[in-house]
């Protein structure tokens, strides 16, 4: 194992897989291509630095800060990035699947077409994130902050977003088939053409959403608030809900228009 705790300045030629580099200040450190397996990272300092193509599988990057770091295509399966922060940063194609990324700091990140099924982001702070055509299956998500964030045509069938904050976001095209959005806020948020098969939307927010041409067959909308929710064509089959009467029902276009939302959009 190559320990550089007390190499000043680091040498870069020495950083390999198993590397201790815990603490160490690695600002625009040229890390492309590196192999990085395991590494020990936690609480280092590689802000502006270069990771394109990195292996840092398994590497332990928790507390890290990796504001606007370059890390396209990177490696970061089962990787520990537990109260990282990743602000600004680009992963854009990064493998993240199995990763640790419960609180982690991420807003303004880039992340289209990245992998992260399966990885732990809950309680993260990812607003106004680029997610597009993520693969988030069966990914942790509960009580994630995706404030006004891109989600456009991600895959998020069968994650959990419990109580995450969704308000504002563009899931247009996102498929959420059999995923838990029980309680989360989706107020105003865009899911035109969201596949939410079976998706558990129990007490979720959707004030103000767009779900035109989702398709909720088979979907919980009981105890949602559907105020002001454009659902004019959407799909509903064995949909269920929670009346003004407080009876569930198999939803339909009436029922939700007596609980608030627009059926019929004006043009």
């Amino acid at each position: 194992m190559v320990d550089l705790a007390d190499e000043h300045p680091v040498d870069e030629s020495l950083i390999g897989a198993e590397a201790h580099l815990g603490g160490l200040d690695l600002t625009n450190a040229d890390l492309a291509g590196a192999t990085l397996t395991d590494a020990t990272l936690a609480e280092t300092v590689l802000r502006f630095a270069t990771l394109e193509r990195a292996d840092l599988r398994g590497a332990d990057l928790a507390g890290a800060d990796l504001r606007s770091a370059g890390a396209r295509n990177a490696d970061l399966r089962e990787a520990v990035l537990e109260d990282a922060t990743l602000t600004g940063a680009d992963l854009t194609g990064a493998s993240l699947a199995g990763a640790d990324l419960a609180g982690a700091q991420m807003p303004d990140a880039d992340l289209p077409e990245a992998t992260l099924a399966g990885a732990d982001l809950s309680d993260a702070v990812a607003y106004e994130t680029d997610l597009r055509n993520a693969r988030l299956g069966d990914a942790d998500l509960a009580g994630t902050n995706l404030r006004a964030a891109d989600l456009g045509a991600a895959d998020l069938r069968a994650a959990d977003l419990r109580d995450a904050y969704a308000a504002g976001a563009d899931l247009g095209d996102v498929v959420l088939v059999g995923a838990d959005l029980g309680g989360v806020s989706l107020a105003g948020a865009d899911l035109t053409g969201a596949d939410l098969t079976d998706a558990d939307l129990a007490g979720a927010d959707l004030t103000d959403a767009t779900l035109r041409k989702a398709d909720l067959t088979g979907a919980d909308l009981s105890d949602a608030d559907l105020r002001a929710a454009d659902v004019s064509t959407a799909t509903l089959r064995e949909t269920r809900a929670v009346d003004r009467r407080g009876e569930r029902v198999h939803a339909t276009k009436r029922t939700l228009h007596d609980l608030g939302a627009v059926v019929h959009r004006r043009e």
